[in-house]
This record gives structure tokens, C-alpha cells and sequence, in this order.
């Protein structure tokens, strides 16, 4: 164990006797500072150490180790403060304990200090680790009642035990002492969740769908909608996430009168809308809502593995969130003959970045079966136009969020891949020969003093046996190794090309393993995604 340790003590024998006792029990000095006096601790405690324990004398002429704990507590509170002294007395130890110090070690008695460091620093490690996680579920308690979607959660038996501003305001929840899910979806619900929605869930992990409400008012209120089952949760419940498509009906109805009217001469004009409507109204059925409310709703918009396997049945996923919640996804989508993937970097992690997903995920999926588009450089344009208008970025305002991605559409009747990137690139391996097709030099969304660029379009002609990586910078930016450096892309793309040759979950087992003996003890410090396809 390595330690910044802050000593206040004013006798050097001492204080080398405390030292020769840690490092015997393995507790070693990356950085520790000597300090006798007031003013000399409040420097130190202003420094930028990062201290991890302070061990302080009790008797300093002129300085006492009550002053020095009423500094310590004043400047840096969750700093453990072990008091390291002479008999003391009963009393003042107590004294001393009540106003923050973690533990009293008698001078002649220091083999007990190596273990109550040990003890207090994995204590105070604990409480920040708490007091974090206490902070981002306040965080998606706050994006989940700001919605605009519709959030519910009810239980097996169709009650419903949650829900948002925006469900209140359209069905008046809080006027009823108990309601159901059946008292607002205009369908026979009970039959439907029974023989529809649970068997998606159980194969699928999530069902997508329209559904018809009836709101206070007792009108029709069409909707997309995700359910999803807790599957940590000990009453069995589930989420709803609804976005309300009540204008695209109301559209669609007036294309309906309105093509009842026309003339013969636009008749194939007709048709042509009409089944074009008819494929937007299938294709929307596949588009999955903005899910916020936790890491199993986040989970729901990425493709289940039984999906990407019947696509690419040789391939493998690997990845690894740094929080709970992820800003790195993966996206896969059937369109007519071609098969589209990404991978997906957004700015930040953990709820920040899990938002900025939810609006890449969705903007994709709008590019593609809304707009119709395939070409992957005009999907990052229309993806670029999308986050730049929902973040209200403009050349000379707006936020600097945004995203770095690696697209592709792969036609197998053809063998052509095409690919286009915002910063991430694409690694081919072919032949035992590694080849990289550099990705655009800017990002998603557009920053300040900036403008609009377009994407370029690239085509390559796929080889029996070629494998594809795309990837985000987690895996390369990672700290680590003996001298804990970043693991950087020149030393993944030697470890992709040494195991090219292997099967792709045996590939995906090997990148696991090798990043965590990487890490070691170090905190991750991004989200992780690696994608490895062969073709």
C-alpha cells in the first residue's frame, strides 16, 4: 500500500520510528510532510496532496493535537485523523474522539497503526463511494421527473407504483386513491400483457410497441412505448416509458382524406406516399423512447446479443461502463439488404453521458427509419444537424457536448462496407495485415467558433475473412501497467493483430482479462466499448 501521509509531530526520532513500523507492515510513503505548527499545517492541507491519512502528536509545545484536529476538521473533514501520542488520559482521548479523530495509537504500543490506517482509509473510501452514489441517483431522479415522456412503474398485478410530472398532468394520478395499468390503455390489456408483453420480455429483455391510452379526459392518446422488468427487484415490478405521437396520427389522417380527394393524374403519387406511410408506421414501432430512469432502462435501447449474433454470428461486444450508467453505446439496425452498426463515444460518463446516449441512440434510429437514410456519411450529417438543434449549438453559443462515432453499412449480397467517423476510427485486419481508415477530424455537434462540416464516405471491398474493429477511447486512455501510463492505441492495435486469428468471444475473453491486469487497482477512468466483426 502506497500513502501520502501528513505527520504532525515535532520529534525526527519519532517520527522515523512511526515510519520503520509502517513500511515492516507494508504500508510505504509515496509522499508525507513533516509539521510542527499551526501555519505549517494549513499549508499543507491548502497544498495539492492528496492526502490519505493524518497521524498526529498529541503534546506539541505551543501546538496541541486538539488545535490541529479543529484544523484538520475545518479544511479537510473526510481526511482520517489518527492520533499517534503518549498516555493521554481517558478522558481527552474520548474528548478527542467524539470531535473527529478516527482512533488513538499509544506511542509505545505502534503495532496497531499499520491496521487502523488500513481500516480508516477503506472507512472513509466507503463513505465517499456512498455519498457518490447518492448524488447520481438524485441526478436521475431529477432528468426523470423533468421529462416530457411518460414514466410508470407498476407491479405483476397491474398496479401502478410510480409516476412522473408529466403522466400526473396527463391522467391525474393524484386524484385516485389506487389505479391500474388497465384503467388507462383502451385495449383488453390484461389478455395482451400476458400473451404479447411478457414473452417479449422473457425473450427479448424488452417490449416495443404502439399503445393506446385514455387520459383524464377521456380522449385517445397514441403512443410508442418500452416496457422493461427490474431484475434486481425484490417485488417484481416493471417500467413504462411512453413519447406521445398523437401529431404523426393526426398527419397521418389528413394524408388519408386528403388522398381520398385527389385526381386520377396523382394517383401513383398516392401509392407512393401511402406505402411509405405504411413503412414509417412499421418502422416506428422499432424506435425506442428516451429511457433515463436507471441503468436497466439504459441497457433496454442497446440491441440484445441474440440480435447482433443473427446479424454478425461471428463477433463479440466487449464492454465495460465506468459508473452505473454509460455515455459509450452500441447501436445495430436492419435496413433492406444492409446491416448499419455503430460505435458510439459522448461526451462524459456516468449520468451526463448515459443522457447524451439516450439522444444519439434516438437521433440514429430517426435517421434511419424516418428519414430513410443509409449512407453512412449522411447519417452523421443528419445525426451532426439533430444534437446541434436539440442542445441549441451554434457557431457562437450553445454547450460543448457532443460525440465521437465510427458508422457502418455493410451490404453481404455486395461485400461493400461502407464507413464514416467523427474522430473514431476503423481497423481492418486482413491477411494477417493490419490496415486503418482514418475517421473525420471533428466531432458530433457542433462547437463554439465552429461550423458545419460534412462527413466523407468511405467504401471497401470486404475479403472473406476480414475482421472490422470499431472502438471508443476508453480501452486506450485506461491508466495502468507498472509505471501507470495510458494504455494507448499503439499498443491495442498490437494486441488486436496477435489475437486476429483467435474466435471472437476467445478475442473478447483475452481484451477483458488483459485491461483488468492493466487497471490493477486504479479506478477506470472512462466507459469501455470495443466491437470485433468478421466477415
Amino acid at each position: 500500500m502506497n500513502l501520502n501521509i501528513l505527520f504532525i509531530e515535532d520529534n525526527e526520532n519519532e517520527l522515523f520510528n512511526i515510519i520503520r513500523v509502517l513500511k515492516k507492515s507494508g504500508v510505504n510513503l509515496n509522499h508525507h510532510v513533516l509539521v510542527d505548527c499551526a501555519e505549517d499545517l494549513i499549508n499543507a492541507l491548502k497544498s495539492d496532496v492528496k492526502w490519505d491519512v493524518i497521524l498526529s502528536d498529541f503534546n506539541i509545545p505551543g501546538f496541541g493535537g486538539e488545535q490541529a484536529l479543529e484544523i484538520c476538521n475545518t479544511a479537510s473533514g473526510d481526511i482520517p485523523f489518527i492520533l499517534v501520542s503518549g498516555i493521554v488520559g481517558e478522558e481527552t482521548a474520548v474528548s478527542l474522539i467524539k470531535s473527529g479523530a478516527k482512533d488513538y495509537v499509544m506511542k509505545d504500543n505502534l503495532s496497531r497503526l499499520p491496521e487502523s490506517i488500513k481500516r480508516e482509509i477503506k472507512d472513509a473510501q466507503l463513505i465517499k463511494e456512498r455519498n457518490d452514489l447518492i448524488i447520481k441517483s438524485n441526478k436521475l431522479s431529477q432528468i426523470v421527473e423533468s421529462s416530457h415522456d411518460i414514466i410508470l412503474n407498476f407491479d405483476i398485478e397491474q398496479n401502478i407504483t410510480y409516476f412522473n410530472k408529466e403522466a400526473d398532468v396527463v391522467f391525474k394520478f393524484s386524484n385516485s386513491n389506487q389505479i391500474s395499468l388497465a384503467q388507462i390503455i383502451d385495449q383488453d390489456w390484461d389478455n395482451f400483457f400476458q400473451t404479447e408483453v411478457l414473452v417479449d420480455l422473457n425473450k427479448w429483455g424488452v417490449w416495443k410497441g404502439e399503445l393506446y391510452f385514455k387520459t383524464s379526459e377521456l380522449t385517445d392518446l397514441p403512443v410508442i412505448a418500452s416496457i422493461v422488468q427490474h431484475q434486481k427487484s425484490e417485488f417484481n415490478e416493471f417500467s413504462l416509458i411512453a413519447i406521445d405521437i398523437s401529431e404523426r396520427k393526426a398527419h397521418e389522417k389528413e394524408i388519408i382524406e386528403l388522398n381520398a380527394g385527389l385526381e386520377e393524374t396523382i394517383k401513383i403519387r398516392t401509392a407512393e406516399l401511402s406505402k411509405t406511410n405504411d413503412d414509417l408506421k412499421l418502422k416506428n414501432k422499432e424506435i425506442t423512447d428516451s429511457i433515463k430512469y436507471a441503468k436497466y432502462l439504459q441497457n433496454s435501447i442497446l440491441p440484445t446479443d441474440n440480435y447482433i449474433k443473427k446479424l454478425f454470428p461471428e463477433s463479440f461486444i466487449f464492454y465495460k461502463p465506468k459508473d452505473i450508467v454509460s455515455g459509450d453505446f452500441y447501436w445495430f439496425e436492419k435496413s433492406g439488404d444492409k446491416i448499419l452498426f455503430a460505435s458510439v463515444d459522448c461526451t462524459g460518463h456516468g449520468v451526463p453521458g448515459a443522457f447524451m446516449s439516450i439522444l444519439g441512440n434516438n437521433f440514429l434510429n430517426l435517421a434511419v427509419t424516418f428519414f430513410g437514410l443509409e449512407k453512412p456519411n449522411l447519417i452523421l450529417n443528419k445525426l451532426n444537424n439533430q444534437i446541434s438543434k436539440a442542445l441549441k449549438q451554434s457557431s457562437t453559443s450553445g454547450t460543448t457536448d457532443g460525440m465521437d462515432i465510427s458508422f457502418c453499412a455493410y451490404d453481404p449480397k455486395s461485400k461493400i462496407l461502407e464507413y464514416a467517423g467523427a474522430y473514431n476510427d476503423l481497423w481492418l485486419v486482413r491477411n494477417g495485415k493490419f490496415e486503418e481508415i482514418k475517421a473525420d477530424r471533428h466531432p458530433i455537434g457542433l462547437f463554439l467558433n465552429e461550423e458545419f462540416q460534412n462527413f466523407k464516405n468511405n467504401e471497401i471491398n470486404i475479403e472473406e475473412g476480414d475482421i472490422i474493429y470499431l472502438f471508443t477511447d476508453g480501452y486506450s486512455d485506461q491508466f495502468g501497467g507498472p509505471k501507470s501510463k495510458k494504455f494507448k492505441y499503439r499498443q491495442l492495435k498490437e494486441k488486436l493483430l496477435y489475437i486476429s486469428d483467435k474466435p471472437m468471444e476467445e478475442q473478447k475473453e483475452i481484451l477483458e482479462k488483459t485491461f483488468e491486469a492493466w487497471r490493477g487497482d486504479l479506478e477506470q477512468v472512462d466507459d469501455v466499448l470495443i466491437m470485433g466483426i468478421k466477415l
